[in-house]
């Protein structure tokens, strides 16, 4: 629970203190009155879809780009050439730690990526299909 006052920036004020929910009550009954023509409200929903489907395709495309930059393969081929002996342990110590790290970004920013919209968002969506 929080609670909202004046922060005096410019002296001393009289204003009450408000809680949140008492605060958030005032806004509702302001907020309730609007009325959003149903057009609005359709073009609304379908802007709000759109940037879903573009924020999806994005996530998408983004994820195959990383994806194909893991270096497993280099990785391996790596170490049957150390094996092998093509390439010195040195070499392989610093190319395995540099590909380690590189495979270990990619994958920290595969787990970020979240092609959906803020949840907020997506209740809006459903708030305004049952406006109608």
């Amino acid at each position: 629970m929080s609670i909202y006052r004046c922060t005096g920036y410019r002296g001393k004020c009289s204003l009450p203190y408000f809680r949140e929910e008492e605060l958030g009550e005032r806004l509702g009954q302001v907020l309730k009155d609007i009325h959003i023509p149903d057009d609005v409200l359709a073009q609304l929903e379908k802007s709000l879809l759109h940037d879903q489907g573009r924020a999806e395709s994005h996530a998408k495309a983004e994820s195959e780009k990383l994806s194909n930059r893991l270096a497993r393969d280099r990785l391996e081929q790596a170490y049957i050439d150390k094996l092998d002996g093509k390439i010195t342990e040195e070499f392989w110590e610093s190319k395995s730690t540099e590909w380690n790290r590189e495979q270990e970004s990619i994958l920290s920013a595969l787990r970020t990526l979240d092609p959906k919209l803020p949840m907020a968002t997506m209740d809006a969506v459903r708030n305004l299909r049952t406006r109608k």
